[in-house]
């Protein structure tokens, strides 16, 4: 029998550089990936829009809530270059987020236990 030989593999290791950046001016509570890089969601009712390659903030938007924004969900465009709508969810209502105009709507109420729902 014939002794195998075993070859290795070398791998370069990345160098990764921690940055840190003021995103929001309270606790950052959800994240979601968009074409223009990151959306952020935080419990001082901003959403922003985030660069993927700098982590430059392109564009804030204030849903006009004291409750922490729990969850994002976007809609693309049909170029897949940039975002269309945000939906941003709080407590207890869900935000409508036009990227074109800036608007912002109360998409619908959030029903609590026991209530019925709205939409």
């Amino acid at each position: 029998m014939t002794p195998r030989t075993t070859h290795l593999s070398y791998v370069p290791i990345v160098s990764m550089t921690r940055r840190e950046v003021k995103a929001h001016n309270s606790s950052v509570t959800s994240l979601r990936a968009c074409p223009e890089g990151i959306v952020s969601g935080s419990s001082d009712g901003l959403v922003t829009i985030w660069s993927s390659d700098a982590f430059q903030k392109k564009r804030s938007f204030d849903v006009g809530t004291t409750s922490a924004i729990h969850s994002l969900d976007i809609c693309p465009h049909s170029n897949g270059h940039s975002t269309m709508k945000i939906l941003a969810v709080s407590d207890s209502t869900c935000f409508e987020i036009s990227c074109v105009t800036g608007r912002v709507t109360n998409a619908a109420k959030i029903p609590t236990a026991g209530e019925e729902s709205t939409c």
